[in-house]
């Protein structure tokens, strides 16, 4: 009877099930709305008319709200594999490719387990469930054991498992287990490379004679494909490496032979070759190297190598963290439970973790997301609804079910992958498996979260909002001792770094100056490096220099009608529920980002009602608002030039009448401007900030919208790093699908007296590659959340934090 009972199932609903084809979104690794997988105790149920996979506890709903029936289950688990012969000699092999699953890269749980996979077709028949174990055709060979069902199983339920089965897992297309560093074609690697006429520089035909011509370092040396000369390579991050002799001989040369190749790493398999050309700057690929390597006597095929690479440096940074901030050398216990449940690297995802760790640390985003009425009300394709997926990050992080389920070393952990997934997009960097900057990560989370609730007409409960303020920008001319106040939004306290604050500059100093002479010794006279002396400024010290007023020329006073300084103070128009304080150690140095390691020890307790802001006060004049008009010599030069009057007038003024030069490039990049030719009147002067064409010009090249690219510069007061962040952070809102009548909600003022919860710490060269960490306060206690593992935190780093995370007190 029961077999019969669901053959009547099945064959109810066969009209409903259809093949999935490459295109189709099929989960069959997690469940839509838990963390759920094979491997859970329960199984992981696909529903076989939408392809959506449940877990045990929300199949029940599926059913309900999809009348379906019939579901693929899926049980795995893991075991061990034998221990071969040569295990112990692969097992200490390390990582020679910056990739996962591959050959050379590093090892994933399928190489160091077998998995057994049982399939069963499970029929659901009122409240109960009947499941017949199923074996999926391979290779068109029928399967030895069949459950008496599949018999008499209509073949279209058999392809539909097995295209089920073998399908790629929606969540896993973009963020797949083998993922690998590409390196992209270099477009001034061609066949015929161009070369330095009569160069001076010969190429031993022995290695062992190969040395850097500055400093004579043999190790991390280049050697540069055009012109012959070999140099040392960039000071890494940690004082090591070379003295940068490569990029100065390729500045000094005009900067028109960009392409070295890193001696010590050629193999008859290739090697590092880096560009230094400007629209370049990174590591790339050569196709023609055993050519370019031959022009010099380097026979490509004989080499071996004896250097590192610059892809086994960045695994050095990933796989062995000697610092402090991961606190090594404690007798810190890995911990589990509620609230210290680990998040899994999904390949360089530990900017993203470390965000969710911070923000989830939050009693809004608990009590906004931890509600098993947003997973009961999730919508259809719940897998594509970002608060059904925070939700659901909600309950695998706060819950028992997941954080309880330790592995052997006593951590316990979830994937994140379908929040990773679906938050990053078509981002072209958080959708892309390459390491990010966490801070930027932070403001693109909280600008989706805005968006999603302003497109489901939710704006009043915006919780970016926690994070949010306003900063006071106070401007006194210094002609008249007039005023102006203007207000811009912020999320993010940035603090630039005061090296000349340092209370031991003479001993760092003569650190480098030491440093810089055991360099220069021949390699084998030099003695090791002795420890970095890293530059110590008081934290006072950074937030006096950075809130102290700042002086600025050539600022045009409507009250004057002439230019003169002006005095800018930026202080708090209001304090947010949560402040993130960026401390920026990482700067422009020329073209490349520097590290700035400074021991800056922030408090746990930080009071800043001193830099609250007053507003206009009744003593205060205000400047008066001013009109311009395009000045007429201006004009007069553009229009004997072809172009119309009103095209010309707009030009002048948008480059407030500066010169005709600047006038013109400005008109030549919005000749298809839709109004360029419409009349155009004079125009109101912006006492709030003037904004620089060079910047502007900067920005608008860098994709950025004219219109976008002058309010960021206007809301950081033309700092142009800030302005960066600022314009990818702030999506336009002529862009936004969304209705922006809505009523928004409050700031969230309240006593600028703040308690440190959150610290992201980051380790590397620079904020996108390396490894984030974050140290999170919870119940009076700190933790340390590495990835997967939570441990207890003993000696909490706090002068080394990037991101610094405040909830008022």
């Amino acid at each position: 009877m029961e077999l019969e009972a669901c053959l009547d199932v099945l064959q109810h609903n066969i009209n409903a099930i259809n093949l999935p084809n490459a295109f189709s979104n099929v989960f069959n690794r997690e469940c839509v709305l838990s963390f759920d997988t094979p491997f859970s105790e329960d199984g992981l149920y696909t529903n076989l008319k939408t392809y959506e996979a449940f877990g045990k506890d929300w199949v029940q709903q599926d059913r309900i709200k999809n009348s379906s029936n019939v579901y693929l289950l899926q049980k795995w688990k893991k075991v061990e594999k034998e221990q071969e012969e040569d295990e112990n000699e692969m097992k200490d092999e390390a990582p020679t490719k910056l990739a996962l699953g591959v050959e050379g890269g590093f090892k994933l749980d399928s190489q160091k387990y077998d998995i057994i996979k049982d399939y069963y077709l499970a029929i659901f028949i009122g409240n109960e469930e009947y499941n017949f174990k199923y074996q999926p055709v391979v290779n068109n060979e029928v399967p030895d054991e069949m459950d008496e069902l599949f018999n008499v199983l209509p073949e279209k339920y058999k392809l539909v498992l097995d295209a089920i089965i073998t399908h790629d897992d929606a969540a896993e297309q973009k963020q797949a287990e083998q993922w690998e560093e590409v390196r992209p074609e270099s477009k001034y690697a061609i066949k015929d490379l161009d070369r330095l006429q009569d160069s001076p520089f010969v190429v031993s035909a022995n290695p062992d004679d190969w040395e850097c011509a500055d400093s004579g370092m043999k190790k991390n040396i280049w050697l540069n494909l055009h012109t012959g000369y070999i140099g040392s390579g960039r000071k890494y991050f940690d004082g090591s490496g070379g003295t940068g002799a490569a990029e100065n001989h390729f500045k000094e040369t005009g900067g028109i032979y960009p392409l070295v190749v890193k001696l010590g790493t050629i193999t008859p398999l290739g090697a590092d070759v880096y560009s230094y050309a400007p629209d370049e700057d990174k590591m790339v690929n050569d196709p023609y190297l055993e050519e370019h390597l031959a022009f010099w006597g380097i026979n490509m095929k004989e080499m071996t190598k004896t250097d590192k690479t610059m892809t086994e440096l960045d695994i050095a940074l990933n796989m062995n963290f000697q610092s402090r901030i991961l606190e090594e050398g404690s007798e810190a216990a890995i911990v589990n439970g509620p609230e210290l449940c680990g998040l899994q690297n999904l390949g360089n995802s530990c900017y993203c973790n470390s965000v969710f760790q911070t923000l989830f640390a939050t009693e809004d985003f608990k009590m906004r997301y931890y509600d098993e009425q947003l997973l009961l009300n999730a919508p259809g394709n719940p897998a594509n609804d970002l608060q059904t997926q925070l939700a659901k990050l909600a309950f695998g992080l706060y819950s028992e079910k997941y954080s309880t389920n330790v592995n052997e070393d006593g951590s316990a952990s979830i994937s994140p992958r379908m929040i990773k997934t679906l938050l990053g997009g078509n981002h072209v960097d958080f959708g892309s498996k390459l390491q990010q900057d966490a801070h930027e990560y932070y403001q693109y989370v909280l600008e989706q979260l805005s968006r999603y609730d302003i497109g489901h007409g939710n704006k009043a409960n915006d919780i970016s909002f926690a994070f949010k303020y306003e900063v006071e920008n106070r401007k006194l001319c210094n002609q008249s001792n007039k005023v102006n106040y203007s207000y811009i939004e912020e999320n993010t306290l940035a603090f630039n770094v005061p090296l000349d604050k340092a209370t031991n500059i003479e001993a760092a100093c003569a650190w480098e100056d030491k440093e810089k002479l055991r360099l220069a010794m021949p390699v084998n006279e030099r003695g090791a490096q002795e420890d970095k002396v890293v530059l110590e400024i008081p934290f006072e010290d950074v937030i006096d220099f950075n809130f102290e007023t700042e002086v600025i020329d050539d600022f045009y006073s409507s009250a004057t009608k002439a230019k003169g300084t002006a005095n800018i103070t930026r202080r708090f128009r209001s304090f947010p529920k949560y402040l993130c304080v960026q401390l920026r150690r990482y700067v422009l140095d020329g073209i490349a980002v520097k590290k700035i390691d400074a021991s800056i020890p922030f408090p746990e307790q930080l009071d800043l009602e001193n830099y609250r802001g007053t507003g206009l006060q009744d003593d205060e004049e205000e400047l008066p608002e001013e009109v311009i008009e395009a000045d007429q010599n201006i004009v007069n030069n553009l229009t004997m030039m072809g172009f119309s009057e009103n095209a010309c007038k707009r030009a002048a003024l948008a480059v407030d009448n500066s010169n005709a030069d600047a006038a013109i490039n400005w008109l030549m990049g919005h000749l298809d401007d839709p109004d360029i030719n419409d009349p155009v009147g004079p125009q109101k002067v912006d006492n709030n900030q003037a904004v620089d064409n060079e910047k502007l010009m900067m920005l608008t090249a860098m994709g950025i919208s004219e219109n976008h690219a002058s309010e960021g510069l206007k809301a950081t007061n033309g700092d142009i790093e800030r302005a960066i962040d600022w314009c990818f952070s702030h999506e336009e809102i002529n862009n936004m699908n969304v209705d922006q009548q809505q009523e928004g909600p409050e700031y969230q003022d309240g006593p600028g007296k703040y308690e440190l919860f959150s610290m992201i710490s980051h380790l590397g060269r620079n904020p996108g590659s390396g490894h984030y960490v974050a140290h999170v306060k919870k119940n009076g206690k700190w933790y340390l959340f590495n990835d997967e593992t939570v441990k207890e935190s003993i000696e909490t780093p706090l002068d080394s934090g990037y991101l610094y995370f405040y909830k008022r007190i």
